[in-house]
C-alpha cells in the first residue's frame, strides 16, 4: 500500500500505511452498515411493540417498550469497525437484588476467583462453570438462580453465541449481528431470561392454563399434557447440544398406525399432493382414505402444516409436530396446526368408515 502524503503549514507527513489500513477498513465496514436494511430492524420493534427514539448518535438506533410490564431497549449500532452490534436491555423488579452480578466466565474471572474473589456457587454444576455470581446474600442469590429450567436458558443463550450479563436489576444480551433475525432472537431470548429471573409466567405458563393442560418442568426438559378441541395433545421440549427441540404428538382417532404421512415425493396418484407429500403403509387402505368423502378438507390443511414445520408427519396413529430453537410466540401455533390436522384426518376417516 503506497502512503498518503499530506501537506500542512509548509511540512510534509506520511500517513502510515497501518492507519491507512485501518481507516479503509473501517470505511467498508460502515458502508455496509449503513447498506442494510434498516427496514427490517423497525419491523422487528414493532412486532415486540417497541418504539423508535430520536437520537443525534451516528450509526445507532434504538428503540423503547414495555413487554411483559419489563422495561425493555433494544439498541442497533456499530461495535467495531466491521461488526455490527444488537443490545437488548431489560429492568428487572424492584424487589430483584440489586447487588447481583452475573456475567460469562473468562480468564480474568477464574484469576479473581483464584486469589480470593467471590463467586457464589450454584446447584446447577453446568451453569456454575459457566458463569461468574457476585452479591451480598449468597444464599438468597443462590435461591434466585436456582429456578428449575433457568441453567437452560442461560445454555440457550450461550448455544446462540449471544453475551449474556445481569448488573443493577438489569439484564442485558448482545447479538453481534445486524440481522432481524437476531434482533428478535435476541429480545425473545431476553425477556424469556427476565421472566425465569423474576419467577413470572412463561409462554409455557399460558398454554397450559388456556387450555387447561399440566405443566411440568425439570432441567432440560418440559411437558405439557391434556386436551385441546377434543383431542389428546402431549407437548414436549428437551434441551439438545445447544438448544431447546419442542415436538407435540396429537393421536389422530380411528387411523391405522400402519399410515404414515410425510414430506416426500411420493406418487399418489393425487392431483395436490403428488410430488409434495409420501405416504407409507397398506395401499388399499391408503387409497380409501385418500379416495375418501371427507379427505378433501385436510389436503388444504396438510400441505399447510408440511411447509410450515421443519417437523411434520403422521406417524404410528398420531400427528407429531416439531421444531428446534421454537420461540415462545410459535408454541401456540404448532399445538393449534397439528390439532387441526388430526381433527381434520379423524373426519376423514369417520367419513370414510361411513360410506364403506
Amino acid at each position: 500500500m503506497k502512503p498518503f502524503f499530506v501537506v500542512a503549514l509548509g511540512s510534509v507527513y506520511t500517513i502510515p500505511p497501518m492507519v491507512q489500513a485501518f481507516r479503509t477498513i473501517q470505511a467498508e465496514g460502515q458502508r455496509k452498515f449503513l447498506g442494510l436494511p434498516r427496514t427490517s430492524w423497525f419491523r422487528m420493534a414493532k412486532k415486540w411493540h417497541l418504539l423508535p427514539v430520536l437520537s443525534t448518535e451516528r450509526h445507532r438506533w434504538r428503540f423503547r417498550g414495555r413487554i411483559d410490564d419489563f422495561p425493555v431497549e433494544a439498541i442497533v449500532s456499530i461495535d467495531t469497525v466491521v461488526e455490527g452490534l444488537i443490545e437488548v436491555c431489560i429492568t428487572l423488579p424492584e424487589d430483584f437484588p440489586a447487588d447481583l452480578r452475573v456475567r460469562p466466565e473468562t480468564a480474568r474471572t477464574r484469576l479473581r476467583r483464584a486469589l480470593g474473589g467471590q463467586d457464589i456457587p450454584l446447584a446447577d454444576p453446568d451453569l456454575d462453570r459457566a458463569l461468574e455470581v457476585r452479591g451480598r446474600d449468597e444464599s438468597h442469590i443462590a435461591a434466585v438462580l436456582a429456578y428449575p429450567t433457568l441453567g437452560d436458558a442461560f445454555r440457550a443463550l450461550f448455544g446462540l453465541g449471544l453475551y449474556v450479563s445481569i448488573s443493577g436489576r438489569q439484564v442485558t444480551v448482545r447479538d453481534r449481528s445486524l440481522c432481524a433475525d437476531g434482533m428478535d432472537r435476541a429480545i425473545g431470548r431476553a425477556v424469556e431470561l427476565a421472566r425465569l429471573l423474576s419467577q413470572q409466567k412463561t409462554v409455557w405458563n399460558d398454554v397450559a392454563e388456556e387450555h387447561m393442560l399440566e405443566f411440568e418442568q425439570e432441567q432440560g426438559r418440559k411437558r405439557l399434557t391434556g386436551t385441546v378441541g377434543g383431542e389428546a395433545v402431549v407437548v414436549t421440549s428437551e434441551w439438545t447440544e445447544d438448544d431447546w427441540f419442542t415436538g407435540v404428538r396429537v393421536p389422530v382417532r380411528g387411523l391405522s398406525p400402519d399410515i404414515g404421512l410425510q414430506s416426500g415425493t411420493g406418487c399418489l396418484r393425487d392431483p395436490v399432493l403428488d410430488g409434495v407429500v409420501s405416504a407409507t403403509g397398506d395401499p388399499a387402505a391408503l387409497r380409501a382414505l385418500l379416495t375418501s368423502p371427507g379427505f378433501g378438507d385436510v389436503r388444504g390443511v396438510l400441505l399447510e402444516t408440511i411447509h410450515t414445520w421443519p417437523v411434520a408427519r403422521v406417524h404410528q396413529g398420531a400427528v407429531e409436530l416439531g421444531e428446534p430453537r421454537l420461540s415462545g410466540e410459535g408454541l401456540e401455533s404448532m399445538v393449534e396446526a397439528a390439532v387441526a390436522l388430526a381433527t381434520a384426518l379423524a373426519d376423514a376417516v369417520a367419513a370414510m368408515e361411513a360410506s364403506a
